[in-house]
């Protein structure tokens, strides 16, 4: 197996004597000026057991199995020589970014490319997707907050009366979140004037993370005196650390893409975001929202 973690970018040397028996024989430097590691906490890591076999289907082709990670991606990338650096191999047959199915990864079927001689590695990464929630299956653990809230997860069916129908989530999907989903009548699903209704992700773990977008689909009827926005909500200090007006009202139409939206500003922390709608208006559906994703730029 080949792997490669890079270990830290320094102009000295990082020593790990396999056979040390003290903290003082690790240490960072020339060995004459090494600055011992003693009192540091090493963190152990283990890199993913890449298992290759031929294809049993196609001769000079193979198969590849590893032991993989939640939250990681893979790159497979492959050299005819080991003189180069892991880091600089190229990815092998387009197998890059592939998202880990824990506890085991498969590729099939892989071109050998029919060199005399032929090396594969790993290079396991962060996933660039800190959320992705399409609530087909759940409700993606978002949850109301607050009262009056007419926020709710389920197939929508409503009309509004006046040419707006909902019926689906984005892209003819069965599900969403929707204030007030309605129940087939004509007007249906209206929202429940002088709400404040807001809807709240699950906590999003941004430690780590320098930059990150937002995408999300939502259909909308609002009017003039209606409110939409988005709030980025620190978990624990409960702090709204930004405020984002994508929708712009009036507006009374079906699902529609927004975004990607810069949220970056909650780098190095762990936030909610949290989706409001504040009705004044009779005979409104309210706010949409489905396709909330959430990635590392």
């Amino acid at each position: 197996m080949l792997f490669e973690y890079v270990v830290a970018d320094t102009d000295g040397q990082i020593v790990f004597n396999g056979d040390a028996t003290d903290a003082d024989e690790l240490g960072v430097g020339e060995p004459a000026y090494r600055l011992p590691l003693n009192g540091w906490q090493i963190e152990e890591t283990t890199p993913p057991l890449l298992t290759v076999v031929p294809c049993a289907g196609t001769t000079a082709n193979y198969d590849f199995i590893w032991n993989s990670k939640p939250d990681k991606v893979y790159d497979l990338v492959s050299s005819t020589t080991l003189s180069a650096p892991i880091s600089t191999w190229a990815v092998w047959n387009g197998q890059a970014d592939l998202v880990s199915t824990p506890p085991t990864n498969a590729l099939t079927n892989v071109p050998g490319g029919g060199d005399p001689q032929r090396f594969f590695a790993l290079v396991e990464k962060n996933s660039p997707v800190l959320l992705n929630a399409d609530f087909e299956h759940d409700n993606g653990g978002f949850f109301a907050v607050g009262t009056p809230n007419d926020w709710a997860w389920g197939i929508p069916n409503s009309d509004n009366g006046a040419g707006l129908v909902l019926t689906t989530g984005n892209s003819g999907s069965k599900k969403c979140w929707g204030t007030n989903l309605g129940d087939g009548g004509v007007p249906s699903g209206l929202i429940n004037v002088g709400v404040y209704s807001i809807l709240r992700s699950p906590p999003i773990d941004f430690r780590g993370v320098t930059k990150a977008e937002l995408r999300f689909a939502a259909a909308v009827d609002a009017g003039n005196f209606d409110s939409v926005w988005i709030e980025i909500v620190e978990v624990g200090t409960e702090v709204t650390l930004d405020i984002l007006y994508p929708i712009t009202v009036p507006k009374s139409e079906g699902w529609a893409s927004f975004g990607p939206l810069d949220i970056s500003v909650a780098a190095g922390k762990i936030a909610y975001i949290q989706f409001l709608f504040a009705g004044s208006e009779e005979n409104r559906l309210g706010l949409y929202i489905d396709d909330v994703v959430v990635t590392r730029k």
